[in-house]
Protein backbone atom coordinates (compact mmCIF):
# COMPACT_ATOMS: atom_id res chain seq x y z
CA UNK A 1 0.00 0.00 0.00
CA UNK A 2 2.88 2.26 0.97
CA UNK A 3 4.31 1.63 -2.28
CA UNK A 4 1.04 2.87 -4.39
CA UNK A 5 0.97 5.90 -1.90
CA UNK A 6 4.41 7.18 -3.12
CA UNK A 7 6.32 5.89 0.35
CA UNK A 8 8.99 3.93 0.19
CA UNK A 9 10.16 4.57 3.27
CA UNK A 10 7.58 3.27 5.75
CA UNK A 11 5.51 -0.11 5.58
CA UNK A 12 1.99 1.26 5.95
CA UNK A 13 -0.09 -1.20 7.83
CA UNK A 14 -3.07 -0.19 10.29
CA UNK A 15 -0.98 -2.15 12.80
CA UNK A 16 1.71 -0.57 12.35
CA UNK A 17 2.59 3.14 10.54
CA UNK A 18 -1.09 4.62 9.55
CA UNK A 19 -1.64 8.52 8.53
CA UNK A 20 -3.25 10.23 11.20
CA UNK A 21 -6.26 11.11 11.56
CA UNK A 22 -7.82 7.77 9.86
CA UNK A 23 -9.48 4.80 11.06
CA UNK A 24 -7.38 1.80 11.82
CA UNK A 25 -8.82 -0.76 9.12
CA UNK A 26 -8.76 -1.84 5.48
CA UNK A 27 -12.44 -0.94 4.67
CA UNK A 28 -12.42 0.53 1.04
CA UNK A 29 -13.85 3.78 2.48
CA UNK A 30 -10.86 4.38 4.57
CA UNK A 31 -8.65 3.48 1.44
CA UNK A 32 -10.76 6.01 -0.74
CA UNK A 33 -10.54 8.99 1.89
CA UNK A 34 -6.17 8.06 2.10
CA UNK A 35 -6.18 8.69 -1.41
CA UNK A 36 -8.26 11.37 -1.61
CA UNK A 37 -6.23 13.09 0.91
CA UNK A 38 -2.77 12.04 -1.51
CA UNK A 39 -4.91 14.32 -4.61
CA UNK A 40 -6.65 10.97 -6.07
CA UNK A 41 -10.23 10.78 -6.78
CA UNK A 42 -12.31 7.95 -7.93
CA UNK A 43 -12.58 7.08 -11.59
CA UNK A 44 -14.58 4.51 -13.86
CA UNK A 45 -11.81 2.44 -15.71
CA UNK A 46 -8.50 1.20 -15.55
CA UNK A 47 -7.15 2.69 -19.08
CA UNK A 48 -4.01 4.67 -18.98
CA UNK A 49 -4.86 8.28 -19.53
CA UNK A 50 -1.96 10.54 -20.42
CA UNK A 51 -1.09 13.24 -17.34
CA UNK A 52 -2.50 10.68 -15.12
CA UNK A 53 -1.74 8.00 -12.80
CA UNK A 54 -4.24 5.42 -11.36
CA UNK A 55 -4.19 3.42 -8.15
CA UNK A 56 -6.14 -0.08 -7.85
CA UNK A 57 -7.75 -1.44 -4.89
CA UNK A 58 -8.12 -5.36 -4.31
CA UNK A 59 -10.93 -6.57 -2.38
CA UNK A 60 -10.78 -9.76 -0.48
CA UNK A 61 -14.07 -11.73 -0.12
CA UNK A 62 -13.77 -10.23 3.44
CA UNK A 63 -14.54 -6.92 1.92
CA UNK A 64 -11.13 -5.61 2.97
CA UNK A 65 -8.72 -4.06 0.65
CA UNK A 66 -5.65 -6.67 0.49
CA UNK A 67 -3.57 -5.04 -2.73
CA UNK A 68 -3.19 -1.88 -4.02
CA UNK A 69 -1.68 -1.57 -7.63
CA UNK A 70 -0.19 1.42 -9.50
CA UNK A 71 -0.60 2.00 -13.43
CA UNK A 72 2.83 2.38 -14.49
CA UNK A 73 3.78 4.82 -17.61
CA UNK A 74 3.61 1.97 -19.77
CA UNK A 75 0.04 1.12 -18.97
CA UNK A 76 1.24 -1.97 -16.91
CA UNK A 77 -0.04 -2.28 -13.49
CA UNK A 78 2.88 -2.35 -10.60
CA UNK A 79 2.07 -4.36 -7.35
CA UNK A 80 4.24 -5.03 -4.55
CA UNK A 81 3.17 -8.21 -2.98
CA UNK A 82 3.71 -8.00 0.88
CA UNK A 83 7.77 -7.50 1.84
CA UNK A 84 8.49 -8.88 -1.30
CA UNK A 85 9.57 -7.56 -4.59
CA UNK A 86 7.50 -5.19 -7.22
CA UNK A 87 5.84 -7.40 -9.44
CA UNK A 88 4.21 -5.65 -12.86
CA UNK A 89 1.17 -7.19 -14.80
CA UNK A 90 -0.18 -6.10 -18.14
CA UNK A 91 -3.82 -5.96 -16.64
CA UNK A 92 -5.52 -6.11 -13.36
CA UNK A 93 -7.15 -9.30 -14.04
CA UNK A 94 -3.39 -10.82 -13.29
CA UNK A 95 -3.92 -10.95 -9.59
CA UNK A 96 -7.82 -11.63 -9.45
CA UNK A 97 -7.89 -14.77 -6.90
CA UNK A 98 -9.33 -16.17 -4.21
CA UNK A 99 -6.31 -14.85 -1.92
CA UNK A 100 -6.51 -11.09 -3.48
CA UNK A 101 -10.15 -10.52 -4.29
CA UNK A 102 -10.83 -8.86 -6.98
CA UNK A 103 -10.55 -4.74 -8.60
CA UNK A 104 -13.57 -2.91 -7.15
CA UNK A 105 -12.43 0.57 -6.96
CA UNK A 106 -10.12 2.94 -9.33
CA UNK A 107 -8.64 6.15 -8.74
CA UNK A 108 -6.77 8.93 -10.68
CA UNK A 109 -4.99 11.68 -9.97
CA UNK A 110 -3.12 14.48 -12.37
CA UNK A 111 0.53 13.64 -12.65
CA UNK A 112 1.40 17.37 -11.35
CA UNK A 113 -0.42 16.33 -8.27
CA UNK A 114 1.55 13.68 -7.44
CA UNK A 115 5.01 15.15 -6.94
CA UNK A 116 3.49 17.08 -4.46
CA UNK A 117 1.41 14.65 -2.86
CA UNK A 118 3.31 11.72 -2.30
CA UNK A 119 4.91 11.06 1.05
CA UNK A 120 8.64 10.42 0.19
CA UNK A 121 10.45 9.69 -3.23
CA UNK A 122 13.80 7.65 -3.22
CA UNK A 123 16.12 6.44 -6.36
CA UNK A 124 14.60 3.06 -5.72
CA UNK A 125 11.16 4.27 -6.91
CA UNK A 126 12.79 4.02 -10.63
CA UNK A 127 13.76 0.45 -10.17
CA UNK A 128 12.00 -1.46 -12.97
CA UNK A 129 9.67 -4.45 -11.13
CA UNK A 130 10.22 -8.23 -12.02
CA UNK A 131 7.79 -9.82 -13.49
CA UNK A 132 5.10 -12.27 -11.96
CA UNK A 133 5.08 -15.74 -12.98
CA UNK A 134 1.21 -15.37 -13.42
CA UNK A 135 2.07 -12.09 -14.98
CA UNK A 136 4.31 -13.91 -17.61
CA UNK A 137 1.65 -16.25 -18.30
CA UNK A 138 -0.78 -13.98 -18.92
CA UNK A 139 1.55 -12.25 -21.08
CA UNK A 140 2.54 -14.96 -23.37
CA UNK A 141 -1.69 -15.71 -23.56
CA UNK A 142 -1.86 -12.36 -24.58
CA UNK A 143 0.71 -12.14 -27.46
Amino acid sequence: MSFAAGDVTKWWSPKKYWPKGLPRDTSPETYISLFESLGYQLCDNADLEPGFEKVAFFQDPDGRVSRVSKQAESGSWITKIGRGELIEHTDLDALTSEKYGEVTQLLRRPISSAKTKDRTHTANDNAPPKKSQSAKLKASRDS
